[in-house]
């Protein structure tokens, strides 16, 4: 426990590890808030929107489609969207005419949106369905209105009224031929049901295939490439904070210090252990900054086990080579191998290859990126 304790004071003291720790905390802190910024922007679909008209209803529908929270909106002009969409940056367009007021007022279903995507774009259809949702109040709105000013005096209350403008198919009666007013849930069901298989409710969305080759499927590709290159620059962080933590080993052996730790009762093995908890201890705050940013326990535990088994070599290097020189020289030289294999296992892992992902820190960034 004694040597636990001085291992820590000293750790404390020594102002070049102290240093790059705050630094390497910094750092992690800025990739991390742009983590979420981007991750903000890519939890939501991104979508394209061109208003090609004006009115109350088109702004309404508009507005509506802006504040869910399901898309993320870039609003121009045709040109300017379907660059993006090509490129792989939006899904789709949902483009609202210039009639979009007119059509919805006349009561029509049809020809009120245009959606432009990618013929084998799955994710356009939903997005179909949200941009249909923000402008269906007013579509059903105007559709009763319109139907129901169409019955004419006298016709606007009876079941045979609607039926007949609907083209159901005689008067709505029962067997003595009385016509029943609407008042029954049962009739009024029956009757609604009736007017959805008619075919007068059916609401249209025009769909325009765009031939974007490759580019959406690479756009996703990037996403996870960018995740994995982020996790594989917090890991190299947590290891060159290791790194500079136990070169205060190698100036103890120099100054002759570690020759006094040798004299002492306390058995080896147990003073390797001690310090190397201490080292530990001084290097696991810079993991917790994770914490901050509300990622799981799983990513906590993930960063600890790097920190531990780093510092545990690292450890050992400085005790092997007993000069400064020798270790600063070998300890960069091995946290550029490992940061190069982790990187080397990103894009090998896109060939289907996994060599290099089995490495310690391909291990790290494949796991780290899953759990972002």
């Amino acid at each position: 426990m004694g040597c636990f304790l001085i291992r820590l004071k000293l750790n404390l003291r020594d102002r070049t590890a102290c240093i790059c720790l705050c630094i390497c905390a910094v750092i992690i802190i800025v990739v991390l808030l742009q983590l979420n910024l981007h991750a903000a922007e890519r939890s939501a679909l991104p979508v394209g929107l061109e208003i090609k008209g004006s009115g109350p209803l088109t702004e309404r529908a508009a507005d509506s489609f802006r504040s869910n929270e399901a898309v993320f909106i870039y609003e121009g002009s045709y040109d300017e969207l379907y660059e993006l969409l090509t490129d792989g940056y939006i899904y789709c367009i949902v483009s609202l005419g210039e009639d979009f007021d007119r059509n919805i007022a006349q009561g029509r279903t049809d020809g009120i949106m245009t959606l432009y995507s990618a013929k084998d774009n799955k994710i356009a259809t939903i997005i179909g369905d949200i941009a249909a949702g923000c402008c269906m109040d007013a579509v059903c709105m105007y559709k009763a209105y319109n139907t129901y000013a169409g019955l004419g005096a006298g016709r606007n209350d009876t079941l045979s009224g609607l039926g007949q403008l609907f083209g159901i198919g005689g008067d709505a009666s029962d067997n003595d031929g009385h016509k029943h007013v609407i008042g029954s849930i049962v009739q009024y069901s029956e009757l609604l049901e009736n007017m959805e298989n008619s075919g007068g409710y059916d609401y249209d969305f025009q769909f325009e295939y765009i031939n974007t080759g490759e580019k959406e499927s690479r756009e996703i590709t990037n996403g996870l490439i960018y995740r994995q290159v982020i996790c594989g620059l917090m890991g190299l962080l947590l290891i060159l904070c290791t790194f500079c933590t136990c070169s205060m080993i190698t100036k103890e052996y120099e100054n002759g210090i570690r020759d006094r730790i040798r004299t002492s009762a306390q058995p080896a093995a147990l003073t390797a252990a001690s310090e190397i908890l201490a080292l530990f201890v001084f290097s696991a705050p810079l993991s917790a900054v994770v914490l901050f940013f509300g990622k799981n326990a799983g990513m906590l535990m993930l960063n600890l086990a790097l920190i531990l088994i780093s510092t545990a070599v690292f450890y050992l290097l400085a005790n092997v080579l007993r000069n400064v020189f020798a270790y600063q020289l070998l300890g960069a030289v091995l946290t550029i191998v490992v940061g190069v294999c982790g990187f080397i296992s990103i894009f090998e892992g896109m060939q289907g290859g996994k060599l290099f992902g089995y490495t310690p820190m391909g291990v790290y960034i494949r796991l780290m990126s899953e759990m972002l």
